[in-house]
């Protein structure tokens, strides 16, 4: 048997802490299963979407650091001039835009998982429903 993913409800309202209390970012695209984002520092963030597609634009869009640097983005500028606009390695464009409609990748590695409890465990991450004690996990 395969491990069971998490399945929300629309519109149940979610909140994920970390063992020493702090809060979990959070970005709910209305429906799908959890995905859980995570870099070479930690858990950076969970994501509710209907496809490991949906979670990864999400991600950029949301959860990914805006490249600002003036000299960072010339650099990126010029290597993408003479290389039919492709980005150097660790750089992305946003779907959705905002700012320079770069990110920076963390050059350590990144993650994007589906949520099972096993993972959750794994991260020392505790959940809470406002009337519902347990989530169904399939």
């Amino acid at each position: 048997m395969g491990k069971k993913t998490l399945q929300l409800t629309p519109d149940e309202p979610l909140r994920f802490k970390t063992g020493t209390g702090v809060e979990v970012r959070y970005y709910d695209d209305g429906m799908g299963p959890l995905w859980l984002f995570s870099n070479s520092l930690g858990v950076v963030g969970i994501i509710r979407a209907q496809s490991w597609e949906d979670a990864d634009e999400i991600v950029c869009d949301e959860f990914m650091p805006v490249v600002t640097d003036p000299g960072e983005l010339k650099e990126i500028a010029q290597y993408a001039e003479k290389h039919d606009g492709n980005l150097p390695e660790g750089y992305s464009y946003q779907a959705n835009a905002t700012g320079s409609g770069i990110v920076s990748h963390d050059p350590n590695g990144e993650r994007l998982s589906p949520v099972t409890q096993d993972l959750l465990d794994h991260w020392g991450i505790t959940y809470s429903l406002s009337h519902v004690q347990t989530l169904g996990f399939r």
